[in-house]
């Protein structure tokens, strides 16, 4: 995974501190610090599978982040659905995880994977916050290079 920010509003001494973040080339999960939208919370990780060759190491990789950026747990139906469980079975655990998280992030590309679209009207009909997480990783780098 890759940081994508915007730097516009960034002044030019916190542009140079997000160079050096950079430059010491840390694995993504080391790069974040925690936030509010995820500190403390239950996490349900959506995104898309079906297709996708590497998709458990996305997965893995994408709970490590979010672990940083302060969950208290992390649903990741890669790991925790073994891979010969039915579709239908696999859906039916994810909805009901869904609900009794505190919030769902989803990965690059979960807008055209139908599992992940279904765990995005569960959560929207729960109530239940859904945030990219790549917008989270922006938000964590920002927050600490405004904080000097």
């Amino acid at each position: 995974m890759n940081i994508e920010i915007i730097a516009n509003d960034l002044s030019d001494k916190e542009i140079v501190k997000l160079h050096n973040l950079v430059r010491e080339n840390l694995p993504l999960k080391d790069l974040v610090r925690p936030i509010s939208e995820i500190q403390g919370k239950s996490v349900f990780l959506s995104g898309p599978i079906t297709g996708i060759d590497d998709y458990k190491d996305k997965f893995v990789d994408a709970a490590e982040v979010i672990k940083a950026l302060g969950a208290n747990t992390v649903f990741n139906p890669a790991a925790e659905i073994p891979d010969n469980t039915e579709r239908e079975e696999a859906m039916r655990t994810c909805t009901d995880k869904v609900t009794t998280s505190d919030c769902v992030v989803v990965l690059d590309g979960w807008e055209n994977s139908k599992g992940a679209l279904i765990e995005y009207v569960f959560s929207r009909a729960c109530g239940i916050p859904h945030y990219e997480l790549k917008e989270l990783i922006t938000k964590s780098v920002l927050q600490q290079i405004k904080e000097d």
